[in-house]
């Protein structure tokens, strides 16, 4: 049951709900609208809206972020000066600094101001050549090439555009079989909002196998669409002296193909969690039915119990939320299986069941 809808033109809007089996929360990493730095700033300039940046040296724009406010320049032709945002959580103990995982869960938009990256990309085409690993994630700084580390490995893009298609795959990572995401060839919004989410969950007994759990998903004016993972997501590279078989960080905005002119590549609300029930998570989206939905927004929590969450204020400026819809996933992925309408002036809330 959602108990309250509590709205703030200075804090922004949150929900506090309550109900029944909503499981334990996520570890949230970091989540980022970056409208709480001055545009022309870099990532670390400031604190993001929750959570903690690795490193990054990417610039805060506020040229068309989601619904009118800052984002981040991911790829621009003019100023190629950048490093990917690398979110990761601290720990000393690791040889390589960061903590290990072996699930994780993020969402990330995306949209083109310019061109489609690559030497001949255009305002409504894909380059002929490969040119875009918006989130690739790894195990150490170098885990895209094991040669040059020998100790960093285990990567994995997502997506990567080849060329030919969109795929979900790696330099160092065998996918068996292959995750081409043919759907979103055909649904890409040239020069509009793509909204990417991806989750993973590796078996910790068999992790080079068939995952437990993993997704690749994108929103955008053609609706949502979710893909399934029936395969892998890590291969074996203990021959390379890679023991662990796990991740530690994900590069955002990852590597762009130089060359052209006006490519202008920007990123907004960047969402990462790790851990046990990393997928678990509070949305609002624009449709009761969660597939049929153009626009989605996670609300990162403040509390979480299985009886009850509370979110955290977000500024969603021109949001019309009487048109959007709460849904709650669980640490499973059981979804509410429709969404309740977000009515701050309801006289009674209405119901919400995890199955």
């Amino acid at each position: 049951m959602v108990s309250s809808y509590q709205t703030s033109t200075e804090e922004g809007f949150s929900l506090t709900i309550e109900g029944a089996n909503f499981g334990a929360g996520p570890h949230i990493v970091v989540f980022d609208d970056f409208d709480n730095r001055l545009p022309g700033s870099t990532l670390t300039d400031g604190p993001p809206t929750i959570g903690h940046w690795y490193t990054g040296s990417t610039p805060i724009t506020n040229s068309g972020g989601v619904d009118g406010n800052q984002s981040a320049l991911v790829l621009d032709s003019d100023n190629t000066g950048r490093t990917p945002m690398v979110a990761g959580i601290a720990d000393p103990s690791q040889p390589r600094g960061l903590k290990l995982f072996q699930e994780v869960f993020f969402q990330v938009d995306i949209k083109d101001l310019g061109y489609f990256p690559g030497r001949d990309g255009t305002a409504d085409t894909f380059s002929t050549e490969s040119s875009a690993k918006d989130v690739w994630m790894m195990l150490g700084p170098r885990g895209d090439n094991t040669s040059y580390s020998k100790t960093d490995g285990h990567d994995l893009i997502i997506p990567t555009w080849t060329g030919g298609g969109f795929s979900v795959g790696g330099n160092e990572t065998r996918m068996s079989p292959s995750y081409w995401q043919k759907g979103l060839n055909g649904d890409w919004a040239f020069q509009d909002w793509n909204q990417i989410t991806f989750h993973a969950r590796l078996d910790p007994a068999n992790p080079y196998g068939d995952v437990i759990a993993g997704i690749f998903g994108y929103t955008n004016n053609s609706g949502t669409v979710f893909n399934p993972r029936a395969g892998n997501f890590m291969s074996d590279q203990t021959a390379d002296g890679i023991q662990e078989a796990a991740w530690d960080r994900l590069k955002i905005g990852g590597w762009y193909r130089a060359g052209g002119d006006n490519r202008k590549r920007i990123m907004d609300n960047v969402y990462v969690a790790v851990g046990d029930n990393a997928a678990a998570r509070v949305e609002i989206a624009n449709s009761k039915d969660y597939f049929a939905a153009t626009r989605r927004y996670i609300l990162p929590h403040q509390v979480w119990s299985s009886g009850r969450i509370v979110t955290r204020a977000i500024a969603l400026k021109g949001v019309d939320l009487p048109g959007f819809y709460v849904f709650v996933t669980d640490g499973e992925g059981r979804r509410t299986t429709q969404g309740v309408p977000v009515c701050p002036q309801c006289p009674s809330a209405p119901r919400l069941q995890i199955h």
